[in-house]
């Protein structure tokens, strides 16, 4: 619950460097991302 609060709000994550990264792998963890979310919000 706390791992994607803080990947979202963390004011030193490279987020550019992450969206140009890889469109598959960012698109890919993304969705990890918010699987993780739905199963602890259920």
């Amino acid at each position: 619950m706390m791992f994607p609060t803080l990947l979202f709000s963390s004011p030193d994550l490279p987020s550019s460097t992450i969206l140009s990264s890889d469109i598959v792998g960012g698109s890919s963890v993304l969705l990890l991302l918010r699987w993780g979310i739905l199963i602890t919000r259920n």
